[in-house]
């Protein structure tokens, strides 16, 4: 009965360092999922910060761009590269926006049309 218990508790052990093993040479890799949800949530928060601007009579463009420098300082962080460009004719805003992660590159113009009523 002795040797039984040895037997399976060596086993046991097996099975324990085998799933250290595999855990340890398949590390969780960044996907480039990671890259378009930050760059969704991005374009959600430019729209977000516009129509307020433009709700609250403020300066649509000074207030893009205060927000912009503020996520490419988070981003910067986290390894991803930005750039951009804002401007506005009128209600009209055009923000350029590039996001680059680990190679992997996303772009997109978004164009903010609103009317604004006093």
């Amino acid at each position: 009965m002795k040797g039984q218990i040895y037997i399976a508790f060596a086993i046991l052990i097996l099975l324990l360092l085998s799933g250290i093993t595999i855990f340890i040479s398949n590390p969780p890799e960044r996907s480039n999922d990671q890259l378009f949800n930050a760059f969704a949530d991005l374009k959600k928060e430019i729209i977000e910060t516009a129509d307020l601007s433009l709700a609250n009579g403020e300066s649509a463009t000074q207030n893009l761009n205060n927000f912009l420098a503020y996520s490419d300082g988070i981003l910067s962080t986290r390894g991803y590269d930005q750039e951009h460009s804002v401007s506005q004719n009128g209600n009209i805003i055009e923000v350029s926006l590039a996001l680059k992660f680990e190679g992997s590159y996303l772009s997109d113009t978004i164009i903010i049309d609103r009317t604004v009523f006093a």
